[in-house]
C-alpha cells in the first residue's frame, strides 16, 4: 500500500461511524467542524484532528457543485495532508456548552432587535414614529396601542399587541431576555 492511497471508501452511516473506526490503527482521523467526533474518536485513541471548513473547502475536486460527503471527505484528507495545516484545538463539553448559551443568546438578541425594528418600521407606516430602542418603544408602545385617536387599524393593533407580550405566543418583548447565566442563576436562587 503506498502512502496517501485509498484503504477503502466504505459508505457508514453516523450511527455506526465509531464502531467501524475502533479497530483502526493509530493513525491521523480528521474530521471537519465536529468536536463531538474529535472527542469520541480521541476516547477510542485516535489521533483526532478539527480542520477548519474554510480550510478544506478549496481542495474539493468538484468545486461548489460537488458539494457531498465522499467529495468532503476525500478534501478533508487531502487538506490534512498539507504539512501547513492548521489544526482547530478539540473543545471539550464544557466548552462548547458555553458556545452554546453564547450562540443561541446571540441569536435570540439579534431576533429581538430585528422584531423591535419591524415594529418601529411598522407603526412608522400609520405616521407613528419614535426613538430607537427597546426602552424607548417599551415606554410608548402600550399608550400607542391604547389611543384611539391615532392611524392604526383594529388588526395592526392586535398584531402589535401580541408582538408585545411575553411567552411562545408573543413575539419580541423588549425586555431583559434572554438572561445572562450570573442573572438566572440569582433569579433561581432569590425564589428558593
Amino acid at each position: 500500500m503506498t502512502r496517501g492511497s485509498n484503504v477503502t471508501t466504505p459508505v457508514v452511516r453516523y450511527e455506526e461511524a465509531g464502531g467501524w473506526l475502533a479497530p483502526a490503527s493509530k493513525c491521523p482521523v480528521w474530521s471537519s467542524s465536529a468536536h463531538h467526533w474529535a472527542r469520541k474518536l480521541g476516547a477510542l485513541g485516535l489521533d483526532a484532528r478539527i480542520i477548519s471548513a474554510q480550510l478544506v473547502s478549496p481542495y474539493r475536486s468538484e468545486g461548489a457543485t460537488g458539494k457531498n460527503d465522499a467529495n468532503d471527505a476525500a478534501a478533508i484528507c487531502e487538506a490534512a495532508s498539507r504539512p501547513t495545516m492548521r489544526f482547530i484545538p478539540m473543545k471539550s463539553i464544557e466548552q462548547q456548552s458555553m458556545l452554546c448559551v453564547h450562540r443561541l443568546r446571540e441569536g435570540i438578541k439579534e431576533d429581538r432587535t430585528a422584531c423591535i425594528n419591524r415594529i418601529r418600521g411598522l407603526l412608522a407606516e400609520f405616521g407613528l414614529v419614535f426613538a430607537q430602542g427597546a426602552r424607548e418603544l417599551q415606554a410608548v408602545l402600550g399608550d400607542v396601542l391604547e389611543d384611539a385617536s391615532n392611524e392604526l387599524g383594529t388588526l395592526a393593533r392586535l398584531t402589535l399587541q401580541r408582538a408585545q407580550s411575553p411567552g411562545p405566543a408573543g413575539g419580541c418583548r423588549p425586555g431583559r431576555w434572554p438572561p445572562t447565566p450570573a442573572t438566572a442563576t440569582a433569579r433561581s436562587s432569590a425564589k428558593a
